[in-house]
């Protein structure tokens, strides 16, 4: 009986995705639990989808965060590379970074 809104837009190079509900909101207490792999508050759940994909959009150079309040609903916001490439390259500058200190 909710609402679930997708938008997307261009920041600079990045691009972002919003993923909104009008549902009952994630309350404060499992907040900090909801991106680990086998935590899940549905009967006959796995724990997997948020886990899943919170590991994807890492492995894509990006972050995946959201803000919930509960009684109105929940906001996930996926900020990724919009050039893929920005991730190969981020990565290769980190890592010549990191053979200096060595």
């Amino acid at each position: 009986g909710g609402k679930l809104t997708f938008r997307g837009r261009a920041q600079g190079p990045r691009v972002l995705l919003e993923v909104i509900d009008t549902g009952s909101g994630i309350p404060e207490e499992i907040r900090t639990r909801i991106f680990d792999i086998r935590f899940t508050t549905r009967p006959g759940g796995s724990g997997l989808g948020l886990a899943i994909c919170s590991r994807l959009v890492e492995e894509a150079g990006g972050r995946l965060s959201f803000a919930s309040e509960v009684g109105v609903g929940t906001t996930f916001l996926v900020d990724l590379p919009a050039d893929p490439g920005d991730r190969d390259r981020q990565a290769a500058r980190e890592a010549a970074g990191q053979s200096r200190l060595a």
